[in-house]
């Protein structure tokens, strides 16, 4: 999220409500900056940009809902936890 809210000024409190009014630049952003963390975490190269990640959307328009129920279920993972 840190990331995401660099890339596109997001603040705390809009971040809060993201999922209510989500842009399609926002969606994919979020997804660019959700995958360059995976890789980031399991420590391989990530040599892709936000360009490449509406290319793939391009390719398979399911892949926004695939993601962001990945990204759903490791939020409420890390909430169960706790």
């Amino acid at each position: 999220m840190r990331e995401f809210s660099r890339m596109t000024g997001t603040t705390l409190a809009q971040l809060e409500n993201l999922g209510d009014d989500m842009t399609l630049d926002q969606a994919i952003t979020l997804m660019y900056c959700g995958f360059k963390d995976g890789a980031r975490k399991e420590k391989s190269p990530f040599r892709y940009d936000v360009a490449d990640i509406a290319d793939w959307i391009d390719e398979d328009q399911t892949l926004i809902e695939k993601a962001f129920g990945i990204f759903e279920e490791q939020f409420s993972d890390k909430g169960a936890k706790k």
